[in-house]
């Protein structure tokens, strides 16, 4: 930059016009923005290039004309000027370098004694390149500074802001930022049968000793791989929610028992620590047998036959011995080699069914009845028929024959008696013939 202004020097009487001009280097050293700068001038007396000693006083103003002076002088004597050049080095300090404009004062006199004079105007101070760096990290932008504008350890506690550091600014894996959902203020209490400790950096969650509290207690032993659960007060000892598999991993109902072999014992009923009766799968049915007796105690068959006293139940019901009824048993089951079944009814005079089941009955003519059974028979059945007594005739007697029996269908003539002559009359039967 340039500058020039005129003074007039008094002694000797004589006005000596000068004209300086200025340059202001940067900062002196390029190690470091120290406040020092150089002041680089061009001092002309009378129009031609001053040679000498001179002294120069500079200040520094926030006005170009007027306003206050800042940071103070700086006096420059004996300065050697040589063909109008000069150089001389100022520091001002860096607190008049605030932002706002500045303007450097200077006033001349020669190293002889004689009065200064001041220069005008006064000269604007321009920044220099490490002033405009200065100038432009004085106003930062948003997201200018990086990772790489920062020294290492540069940012201390101190001067983080309270609560500015959140879960984004956390990488994953370095800090547990939320459990199950929970975050901010987390906090782990034990409960009944735990305990919590801290062991170090760790955290311990442990039972205490003896292992679970009253009423409830459990042992299981490694050698045997047995495991019991009881409860000395009123509740039960455990409840479960789900499938439970004993014997499989993968229970398809809520109690599942699979055994190693179809002879094995899956459920066991114990007395006094021996086992008296046992449930197991045998010949792919389930078997209720007394422990250390013959199995077929209770057979269920794939097919649906029940067997008692066999494990291989050929009908719906198999039972190997006899069958007894009643409060004191007076009642027996009948019994045959055959597998029968019996249709028995009562018939009246006009044809219709009085009594029983399973058949129908209609009045053909005169003294001949026709039963037809609801099932037929797999073989002819055998039939017999007596008279009905019938009050309206108490001394009649009457003969029934058959006339002819089928697997479906029998038929019954009535005749009377005494005056031998085919009449109508009531009649009951039973029929009995294989299934």
């Amino acid at each position: 930059m340039r500058h020039s202004a005129s003074f007039f020097r008094a002694s000797a009487q004589i006005a000596l016009a000068l004209l300086a001009t200025a340059w202001i280097s940067g900062v002196q050293t390029a190690r470091g923005q120290a406040t020092a700068f150089t002041y680089q001038g061009r001092l002309n007396d009378n129009g031609r290039p001053a040679n000498g000693q001179y002294d120069f006083i500079f200040l520094i103003f926030d006005a170009v004309a007027g306003g206050s002076s800042l940071g103070g002088s700086v006096n420059a004597t004996n300065i050697p000027v040589s063909s109008g050049l000069f150089t001389v080095g100022l520091d001002f300090g860096g607190s008049p370098f605030s932002g706002p404009r500045r303007w450097l004062q200077i006033s001349v006199s020669t190293n002889a004694g004689g009065s200064f004079e001041t220069l005008a105007p006064r000269q604007e101070i321009t920044r220099a390149p490490y002033a405009t760096y200065a100038n432009t990290a004085a106003a930062v932008a948003t997201g200018a500074i990086a990772n790489a504008q920062l020294a290492i350890n540069s940012v201390g506690s101190a001067n983080i802001q309270s609560n500015a550091i959140t879960a984004r600014q956390i990488a994953s894996g370095q800090v547990v930022k939320s459990v199950n959902g929970l975050s901010d203020s987390v906090s782990i209490t034990q409960g009944a049968n735990v305990t919590i400790n801290t062991v170090g950096n760790s955290l311990q969650i442990s039972a205490p000793a003896g292992g679970m509290a009253l009423p409830f207690s459990g042992a299981a032993s490694s050698s045997n791989s047995v495991f019991t659960l009881s409860n000395s007060g009123t509740g039960a000892a455990a409840a479960f929610l789900g499938n439970i598999g004993i014997g499989t991993t993968s229970p398809n109902r809520p109690l599942a028992i699979e055994g190693l072999g179809p002879t094995d014992e899956w459920i066991s009923f114990n007395v006094g620590g021996t086992t008296d009766w046992h449930i197991n799968n045998r010949n792919g049915g389930w078997n209720l047998a007394e422990t250390l007796v013959a199995d077929g105690r209770l057979f269920v068959a794939p097919g649906g036959n029940v067997g008692i006293g066999t494990d291989a139940p050929s009908t719906k019901l198999d039972v190997r011995g006899d069958i007894v009824f009643g409060a004191s048993k007076q009642l027996h089951a009948a019994s045959g080699e055959e597998s029968l079944r019996i249709v028995r009814g009562v018939i009246a005079a006009d044809g219709h069914r009085a009594f029983g089941s399973g058949f129908a009955s209609e009045r053909l003519e005169l003294a001949k009845y026709l039963i037809t059974f609801s099932t037929p028979f797999s073989g002819t059945p055998s039939v017999t028929a007596t008279a009905y007594r019938d009050f309206s005739f108490p001394l009649a007697q009457r003969l029934i024959m058959t006339d002819g029996v089928t697997q479906s269908t029998v038929t019954f003539v009535v005749r009377e008696v005494e005056i031998n002559e085919w009449q109508d009359g009531a009649l009951q039967f039973i029929a009995v013939g294989p299934r």
